[in-house]
């Protein structure tokens, strides 16, 4: 169909993809571009008002979109680089500072506000929240763990890790969030102080 020619290459067999393009107009405006597509697990969806025809315009960004879901890297899937493995969706959808950077989730902001740090228990807990952190970061795909690092702790931009990773800012995003998330579901049972809870 009309989204074909921005999907060469694809993995077609292994990630089904079923879509339809369009440009609605408007008298006195640009045409609006507007792409919708789905599998048996997500559904993308992409307009651009004014942007002009459907897949010339939105199709790219589709394409990347379904790449980053599925893990695809030089037409293969790759399920350990899938946003989201297993197509499990995360608990929660991401928040976001003035900045534009994601926030942490309330179990990852809780870390230096969760423990008395003058008592023993407190200094036991930090040193198991921090080898928990330490064990999640190593787990992690190297191009997930190289990003976080690179922003939690050289304390770099986004465009800045953009060009050091040499990989568009969304994906730089996409990376960082991931990390966080996997990081934040590894020391959530640390952070929980429900009764009959460790901590």
């Amino acid at each position: 169909g009309t989204l074909a020619w921005k999907f060469p290459d694809f993995p077609l067999d292994r990630v089904r993809i079923r879509g339809k393009t369009g440009s609605a107009e408007v008298y006195g405006k640009q045409s609006t571009s507007w792409v919708a597509t789905y599998d048996d697990n997500y559904v993308v969806v992409m307009m651009v008002s004014q942007g002009g025809t459907g897949s010339g315009t939105s199709g790219d960004a589709v394409r990347t979109i379904w790449e980053e879901l599925y893990g695809v890297r030089d037409g293969v899937v790759r399920p350990t680089r899938a946003a989201i493995p297993g197509t499990t969706p995360p608990d929660e959808l991401p928040t976001f500072a003035d900045d534009g950077d994601e926030t942490f989730s309330a179990e990852w902001d809780s870390i230096e506000t969760s423990t008395d740090h003058n008592t023993p228990e407190s200094v036991l807990a930090s040193q198991e929240i921090a080898r928990a952190v330490e064990q999640a970061l190593q787990a992690l795909p190297e191009d997930q763990r190289e990003a976080v690092t690179l922003r939690e702790v050289e304390g770099m931009s986004y465009e800045d890790i953009a060009n050091v990773m040499a990989s568009p800012i969304g994906t730089v995003r996409s990376r960082i969030y991931r990390a966080r998330e996997a990081i934040s579901k590894a020391i959530q049972p640390m952070l929980t102080h429900s009764s009959g809870k460790r901590w």
